[in-house]
């Protein structure tokens, strides 16, 4: 290889490992938008939800009433909503049958919980998730094997109760449709004609059986169309 070739090779080279790291910063770089726009999501859902927990603090309170609202009641408000809105999700998965409800817990259940310091006061009023994505392995061993409505000690003395347990439901394929094979197979080549030997003097047409219609294979119907977790 001449000298120009090489220095072309090197310089080709050099230009493709600037295009790849091109194209990796270009890709971190759309990671971080990605992240921000999640990030920005998330507070847009936030500021939403205090909005909500706000309006309806003031609304249960009397007009003539001059206690402010305290941020004590927004926060229970607020604590409302999310578990309003995770109770909707399960339900939802529920009617459209990805959920089904069991009585016992593996580490393929989702389960709803919720958890309690040692001294009875509510840590997370609702709480959903499957119990294998657990990374704590020693609270995804003592949850597998509970039953609805029993308890398990977590960290700290605190307490975790199985409020609902849920089967996932895996969808069926749908079924492939049996083919049918028509009675009497069609002829593609075509029909022969019969020749009548007559006299000269008084000829005879030639005349041509029709040839046999071929039955045709009535299509078998199409099979119905097989059907979040949601984690908190």
């Amino acid at each position: 290889m001449s000298e120009e070739n090489k220095k072309n090779a090197v310089e080709r080279l050099e230009a493709l490992e600037e295009m790849q790291n091109n194209i990796i910063q270009s890709l971190q770089n759309l990671d971080l938008l990605v992240r921000d726009v999640n990030m920005l999501r998330d507070s847009a859902k936030l500021l939403n939800n205090k909005i909500e927990a706000v309006v309806s603090v003031a609304n249960s309170k009397s007009a003539l009433s001059a206690d402010p609202i305290t941020a004590a009641q927004i926060g229970n408000a607020m604590a409302a909503n999310n578990v309003a809105e995770l109770t909707s999700k399960v339900s939802e998965m529920v009617a459209n049958g990805l959920l089904a409800a069991t009585d016992s817990v593996t580490a393929e259940t989702f389960v709803v919980v919720s958890e309690t310091d040692a001294n009875g006061k509510i840590i997370e009023q609702r709480a959903q998730f499957l119990v294998g994505s657990l990374r704590d392995e020693n609270i995804k061993n003592k949850l597998i094997g509970l039953k609805v409505g029993e308890s398990v000690q977590a960290a700290d003395n605190a307490s975790i109760k199985i409020l609902e347990a849920y089967s996932i439901v895996i969808p069926k394929a749908p079924e492939a449709p049996a083919a049918t094979e028509s009675s009497a197979p069609a002829s593609d080549a075509p029909a022969p004609v019969a020749e009548v030997s007559a006299p000269a003097s008084d000829p005879a047409p030639s005349s041509a059986p029709e040839a046999p219609a071929a039955s045709e294979a009535a299509p078998a119907d199409a099979a119905p169309a097989a059907a979040e977790t949601a984690a908190s």
